[in-house]
């Protein structure tokens, strides 16, 4: 469920580069505070900025583009490295 927040957080940014107005749906009224409170320091308040000058400009990114990239990052995040025979 997080990760669906997330999800909607990166896609509030896109909303400011169409200008539309905010609708009255909770979810995308929490992606909103998700999105000020995690993302926009990086990423800009209408996600105009690369963060820490790798990721690409999400604001001209596709939905599903930014979808596989979250998923990406949140995989990776979850990844354990393997434990080796030889390093016990």
């Amino acid at each position: 469920m997080k990760l669906f927040y997330l999800l909607l957080g990166s896609l509030f940014c896109i909303s400011f580069s169409a200008q539309a107005e905010v609708p009255n749906n909770p979810d995308f009224i929490k992606a909103e505070k998700i999105y000020k409170r995690s993302c926009a320091t990086c990423h800009g308040k209408k996600g105009e900025r690369a963060a820490m000058g790798e990721s690409k400009v999400i604001n001209q990114l596709k939905t599903e583009d930014i979808s596989t990239a979250l998923f990406e990052r949140k995989r990776e995040m979850l990844s354990v490295p393997e434990i080796r025979q030889n390093s016990v």
